[in-house]
């Protein structure tokens, strides 16, 4: 199957169909053949279609057409408008024709300006025609206007956006006509540079008809040297992309009529000039210039187009297609950051691929890094794209995935103090508080108990229940973005109070002291039974119990048994002081006079004996010693082995007074001295007896 094309808007697609032909031809198989002749039609369709011209017509506004995805190439076309015919039937100048090649971007959007022209008008046609002058009450004698230019701009509406011109044809000049009154000037045609506007009725004047537009400057405007109306019939010069207007011509009462001469013809590089067919009628408009700077391989040629402008844009060269795949995508979190990536298929135009986006929940930079703004499911579509050039069209791929919540971190110091006394439903504050790591959810950190039984929470602020370890719980909780944090703990031990103490046994002495902690505090104990020192202690702190002070009176040893530990949760009340008696008490009971050594009272330390010295006063000895199990023997009593207090008692006699003579005494005499010898020798007896 061959597909023919006609005409040189087709040229490049007969090769495509040559090559296709020939592979057709060496397709021997029924089957073969059968698929062949079904891609060959459709490459054929598809070919054509992209072969044949688009074409635009005359509408009055600007038209437009995006360069579709594998073209990278453009001719343009372009046709200028007659311009306009006047009262009496006299046609305007040809409207001008470009043609030339323009490199094109996919996705770009040319503006199409196709000039009107071609009928009875006064008014300057769209995109760039001169009005013609007007007549006053004389309206069969007024010029046409001029025709519109047909342009192509690319990159925006402006008129420094062109690329390529076809300049309209002047307006026709007003004929004169019988009894009303002299021609007006015709409109100045549109163009690159418009053409001059045709004068009124020119009189005498020396430059009676307009010029055409050039390259670097519009028509100047034909001139009238009727003295009673001039300037006012003067015709305007044409400006860039406008047509002058024609010279204002007013009634008179003519002898006769005759036919203003047709427009000057729009297009090529330089515009046709106006005409004047003389005997009072108005000269006709020049014409627009053509412009083929934007383009390449460029030609113009002026006066072809009949009517209204036109345009039409070939397809004349397509890219090779470009293949973009992307990679797997990232996992990306809110505040997140991950690079996407996309490979292009060999070969290509080997320029850099870019990445963009328009979703508002994720960003990414043109190399591809991807950042979390929103959490959601497939809410982020990242577009890559790489630039064509004159061989490969532009390719993109596009990449939908989710941002995912991102976490959030709670720091929970350790409390201080670690611990606290117990004391049954007072509160202290949680310190130091939990913070969440920047940013987050927003929402408040919250507190709670994991010891119900130990301790409540209310705020920040922790009510003490019972002894023991009080575990505080703080939580964040997550919002779309953020997930829930994961809870973080930590404890109080909540510590008893407890009382040091135990009992005594065994003590007969007094001033026994017991010291806790070495002296932290003393506790004085007078009798046997329990005893606790006054301050309690905190749960988990040692204790030492020892005995300051021993007891006398007698002298006692005191022992402590389990007297050192570390405080639980319960009063201590298992301490045992044990007293046992070390010395013995021996009292000396001496008569008056009498001396000891060692003298008073004597504590002995069990099982020894004690000696002591005694002497009796002068006149006098020591007839006994007694107590204490002791001998005495040359002035020393020693005692027995002491097992318990004793005492040792003391006795004296009066020596023997020497012989005296006595002188003879009656009976009286003797009695008398009876008394005095028992005086003396009682006292003594009774003081030992005391003893």
């Amino acid at each position: 199957m061959r597909a023919n094309f006609s005409g040189a808007r087709c040229t490049g697609v007969h090769s495509v169909v040559v090559w296709f032909g020939g592979f057709f031809k060496r397709a021997t198989k029924r089957g073969e053949r059968s698929i062949f002749v079904v891609l060959a039609s459709f490459l054929t369709f598809a070919v054509s279609n992209i072969a044949h011209a688009i074409t635009f017509n005359y509408t009055g506004a600007v038209q437009t057409w995006v360069v579709p995805a594998n073209v990278g190439q453009v001719t343009l076309e372009v046709w200028g408008g007659q311009g306009g015919t006047n009262a009496g039937g006299v046609v305007g100048g040809l409207g001008g024709y470009s043609k030339g090649t323009l490199t094109v971007t996919p996705g770009e959007t040319l503006y199409i300006y196709v000039g009107g022209g071609g009928s009875t008008a006064t008014a300057g046609f769209f995109n760039g025609g001169g009005d013609a002058g007007a007549g006053a009450t004389a309206p069969a004698s007024v010029g046409g206007g001029g025709g519109g230019a047909t342009d192509v701009r690319r990159g925006g509406n402006a008129l420094a956006n062109r690329v390529i011109v076809a300049g309209g044809g002047g307006g026709a000049g007003g004929n004169r006509v019988l009894a009303i009154g002299r021609g007006s000037g015709g409109g100045g045609g549109g163009g690159y540079y418009g053409g001059g506007g045709g004068a009124a009725w020119p009189s005498a004047s020396a430059t009676p008809t307009p010029t055409g537009g050039t390259q670097t400057a519009g028509g100047t405007g034909g001139t009238s040297a009727y003295a009673t109306i001039a300037p006012g019939n003067n015709g305007t010069d044409g400006t860039l992309g406008q047509g002058g207007s024609g010279g204002v011509e007013t009634t008179s009462n003519q002898a006769g009529n005759q036919a203003a001469a047709v427009g000057g013809d729009g297009g090529g590089l330089t515009g046709g000039n106006g005409l004047y067919a003389g005997n009072f009628t108005g000269s006709s408009g020049g014409g627009g210039s053509s412009y083929i700077g934007g383009v390449t391989a460029g030609t113009t040629t002026a006066g072809v187009r009949t009517g209204a402008g036109m345009a039409e844009i070939t397809v004349s060269q397509l890219l090779t297609p470009q293949t973009l795949t992307f990679n797997p995508a990232p996992t990306v979190l809110v505040n997140g950051t991950g690079t996407v990536s996309a490979t292009s298929a060999t070969p290509n135009s080997g320029n850099a691929i870019t990445y963009s986006t328009t979703s508002t929940d994720c960003s990414v930079t043109s190399a591809g890094v991807v950042t979390g703004i929103s959490a959601g499911t497939n809410n982020c579509v990242i577009t890559a794209t790489q630039a064509g050039d004159a061989t490969y069209a532009q390719a993109t791929a596009t990449l939908t995935f989710n941002i995912g919540q991102a976490s959030q971190v709670l720091s929970f110091p350790a409390q201080t103090p670690p611990s606290r006394t117990f004391v049954l439903n007072s509160t202290f504050p949680i310190s130091p508080v939990a913070t969440a790591s920047s940013p987050n959810s927003g929402n408040s950190i919250v507190y709670s108990s994991l010891t119900n039984a130990v301790c409540s929470v209310s705020g920040t602020t922790v009510t003490m229940l019972a002894v023991g370890q009080c575990t505080l719980a703080a939580d964040l909780a997550g919002n779309t973005n953020y997930t829930a944090a994961t809870q973080v703990s930590r404890s109080v031990q909540l510590l008893a109070s407890v009382t040091v103490g135990g009992s005594v046994s065994g003590l007969a002495g007094t001033g026994l002291v017991l010291s806790l902690n070495g002296g932290a505090q003393t506790l004085p104990v007078s009798a046997n039974g329990s005893f606790a020192f006054g301050t309690a202690i905190v749960e988990g702190t040692t204790y030492n119990v020892t005995v300051q002070t021993q007891p006398s009176g007698p002298v006692q040893t005191c022992g402590v048994n389990n007297g050192g530990g570390t405080a639980g949760q319960s009063n201590i009340t298992n301490i045992a002081v044990n007293c046992v008696t070390s010395q013995a008490l021996v009292t000396l009971v001496l008569p008056q006079g009498v001396t000891a050594s060692p003298s008073g009272n004597q504590n002995v330390t069990l099982g020894n004996s004690l000696a002591i010295s005694l002497t009796a006063p002068s006149g006098y000895a020591i007839s006994s010693v007694s107590g204490c199990d002791g001998t005495f023997t040359g002035g020393v009593y020693t005692t027995g082995p002491i097992t318990a207090n004793c005492s040792v008692t003391v006795l004296i006699v009066a020596l023997p007074v020497a012989a005296v003579q006595v002188p003879s005494m009656n009976g009286i005499g003797l009695l008398l001295l009876c008394l005095s010898l028992v005086g003396a020798v009682l006292p003594a007896l009774t003081r030992n007896r005391v003893r």
